[in-house]
């Protein structure tokens, strides 16, 4: 799979089954988009509010 603004990849073929080889594909490209387009923070960064109700108790609360 190609995420076609960025050309970022995520590709699976070690399962039988191709439904299963696409949705760890997905997972993976969501993971390399993640990684690699994020932008570095400068200093006197503040998260948002939104951010920040997510880290409650230190933990990053998303949805799987």
């Amino acid at each position: 799979m190609t995420h076609r603004g960025t050309g970022v990849t995520g590709s699976a073929r070690e399962r039988r089954s191709q439904a299963q080889n696409l949705q760890v594909a997905t997972q993976r490209l969501r993971v390399n988009l993640a990684l690699g387009v994020r932008l570095d923070i400068g200093e006197g960064y503040q998260p948002s509010e939104l951010w920040r109700s997510r880290c409650m108790g230190g933990r990053l609360a998303i949805n799987p």
